[in-house]
């Protein structure tokens, strides 16, 4: 189905719902009507024509995606102002590039009688140009069909159809110009006719007041978010003496049914401590951009946390036997990466598999258990073997360290012997006596049975810490190791002091 027509059957559906506190479905469908008459009238926006978007996250991207998939255009979020990112708006060529989302007057607009139908447009074509994070190098531009995102909704919808009604209520902490936010959050949120409140302030203080006050059902989530609510949990006296009851009520409201999980792996340990401190089920998923995004989604979020779940319906799979990486298939898979544009209403793309073999190899390490149920492991190019020949993934070790350590604010584990490991990290502060940090990360090593191979031997503490500013991080704010340690051995990274962990 095309999304223009999925979202008309939503506002017929829902027409007296509420997208937002103040706005209705009826609303979003006057409004995208308004925004319909903008892009072709007034900007000449033609069918397939490409339309950046860089604009402050409201309920006005609603309407708006709505406008542009019944004018059967190609949506490309921006992560960054368009003067911030020149080379994306350059990879993708589009037609128009908007930087803020005017707010149309409901009463210049004509109650509608009738929702018409818009025109019957092939299902197949493109309908968002999204980015990967570029984690691992520079963000390819993943052009996704309105039938992969339509074919992924539903198979979402077919795991939380008895979960989430038109009656649940969203509160959205996540950037909409990624993948897991956009489609998980925003665009799911509208198939289902439920409410979503979008955070409106930066300040993480004044979005749990926030959220407190709207009363969600459901809130979905990223490992980061879940570190700090569980770094504040240890470390504050007043919820050390609440009640699960009391501590849910004050941080999300009384009525939150579940909290979903997603953008990266999270430690189990994390989410057993929340899901026992707020009695709360923390719902799993797995996916990335390329596969619309989600490809498994567990629901047991009371019990194991160290899997993601079965794969979604029509999710083709299999584990490569020497290398364990994931490799997937699926109609929820991307019609391929941008590689260039031949006229201002085509594209090339690039296609990561053979049409004789159309698997998409994740890039992530992986096991499957006899349920079906699966479990990643790490990441492919992150990993690195010892002079022993043991293979180690990082990761794991570096969440914990962030985690729960008090003085660590990020980490980074590597070998340039192959023999002992040595860890770059940033603290807010200098610590004057390092035995406390030293004894810090001992405990934290010991306590979760990290092996000696995983375990750091020397500590370089760097002067400023990763960001996307220097390119040490993704645009997922994920840790971009090859440039790091390319950027480490040759000696671009300032450190202040570096000390032997014996």
């Amino acid at each position: 189905m095309h999304l223009s027509h999925l979202f008309l059957k939503t506002c017929q559906r829902h027409s007296t719902r509420y997208l937002h506190p103040s706005i209705s479905y009826n609303d979003v469908y006057r409004q995208s009507t308004w925004y319909l008459s903008y892009l072709r009238h007034q900007l000449g926006i033609q069918p397939q024509q490409r339309v950046a978007l860089w604009a402050p996250k409201s309920y006005l991207w609603a309407p708006f995606l709505f406008a542009c998939f019944r004018n059967n255009n190609v949506v490309i979020p921006l992560p960054f102002p368009p003067s911030q990112c020149p080379s994306l708006i350059s990879m993708t060529q589009p037609h128009v590039v908007l930087d803020r989302l005017e707010e149309p007057s409901l009463s210049s607009l004509p109650s509608p009688e009738n929702m018409s139908m818009d025109p019957v447009y092939d299902i197949h074509s493109p309908a968002l140009i999204l980015f990967t994070s570029g984690s691992t190098q520079r963000p390819k531009a993943v052009v996704l069909s309105h039938s992969n995102l339509y074919q992924n909704l539903k198979q979402m919808d077919s795991v939380l159809y008895s979960h989430v009604s038109s009656e649940d209520r969203s509160y959205s902490t996540l950037p909409w110009f990624h993948c897991y936010g956009l489609v998980c959050e925003l665009l799911f949120g509208m198939m289902k006719g439920s409410q979503i409140m979008v955070s409106g302030y930066k300040d993480p203080v004044v979005n749990l007041q926030q959220m407190a006050s709207f009363r969600p059902t459901i809130v979905q989530m990223v490992p980061k978010m879940i570190y700090g609510i569980e770094k504040a949990c240890r470390e504050s006296i007043l919820f050390r003496w609440q009640g699960p009851s009391s501590r849910r009520r004050f941080l999300f409201g009384p009525h939150l049914r579940f909290v979903t999980v997603g953008g990266a792996p999270c430690l189990p340990a994390s989410l057993e401590f929340l899901h026992h401190a707020f009695h709360i089920p923390f719902y799993q998923g797995y996916g990335m951009t390329e596969m619309s995004p989600m490809v498994s989604l567990s629901t047991q979020g009371t019990s194991d946390f160290t899997t993601t779940g079965p794969f979604l319906p029509n999710i083709q799979w299999k584990v490569d036997p020497q290398s364990h990486e994931l490799w997937v298939k699926g109609p929820n898979q991307m019609l391929g990466y941008l590689d260039k544009m031949i006229s201002d209403t085509q594209m090339l793309l690039t296609f990561p598999w053979s049409i004789e073999d159309p698997w998409y190899a994740t890039g992530d390490q992986a096991r499957v258990d006899d349920r079906g149920y699966l479990s990643i492991c790490g990441r492919l190019q992150d990993g690195y073997k010892m002079a022993n020949g043991k293979f180690v993934q990082p990761s794991v070790t570096e969440a914990l360290l962030e985690q729960r350590s008090s003085f660590i604010q990020q980490c980074l584990l590597f070998t340039t012997t192959g023999v002992n490991n040595e860890l770059l990290l940033y603290t807010l502060s200098p610590p004057s006596d390092p035995h406390p940090l030293i004894s810090s990360i001992q405990s934290i090593l010991h306590a979760n049975q990290v092996p000696p191979s995983l375990r750091p031997t020397r500590l370089h503490f760097l002067t400023s810490p990763f960001s996307v500013e220097n390119q040490c991080l993704s645009l997922k704010h994920e840790k971009r190791r090859a440039f790091i340690l390319s950027e480490w051995n040759h000696q671009r990274l300032p450190v202040h002091a570096s000390i032997s962990m014996t």
